[in-house]
């Protein structure tokens, strides 16, 4: 097993997409990963206690629900988490698609991703 190390800034990828090339080129990357450990993950989130991170991964994760073998009751929780109104995945864009569950506007080419089994 591989275990990456990240810096502070790193893992907000989410919160902070144009860190990581684009959220387009995040959610490629990540997807590409042969597992990701639930609780770590969760323990970041906890950490930076914010809506739309939490939205953002609970979106990712609901996407790559199979490849990741995520549970429903994980993506539950993270709703609970998820912003109370719409956002926007890139604060300073404007246009995209509404994953509705998530309250999160996403550029229309981040949310055409993922496996075509799980869309």
């Amino acid at each position: 097993m591989t275990i990456i190390e990240f810096s502070e800034d790193e893992s907000a990828g989410f919160y902070r997409p144009f860190l990581t090339g684009g959220a387009e080129e995040l959610v490629r990357s990540a997807s590409g990963f042969t597992m990701l450990d639930l609780d770590l993950l969760e323990k970041v989130l906890k950490r930076h206690d914010i809506a739309n991170l939490w939205a953002a991964t609970g979106w990712f994760l609901e996407r790559f629900q199979k490849t990741f073998h995520v549970p429903e009751k994980v993506l539950s929780g993270m709703e609970k988490r998820r912003p109370r109104s719409k956002q926007y995945l890139e604060r300073d864009r404007r246009g995209g698609i509404l994953a509705k569950r998530w309250h999160l506007i996403l550029p229309k080419e981040v949310f055409e991703l993922g496996e075509p089994d799980e869309r």
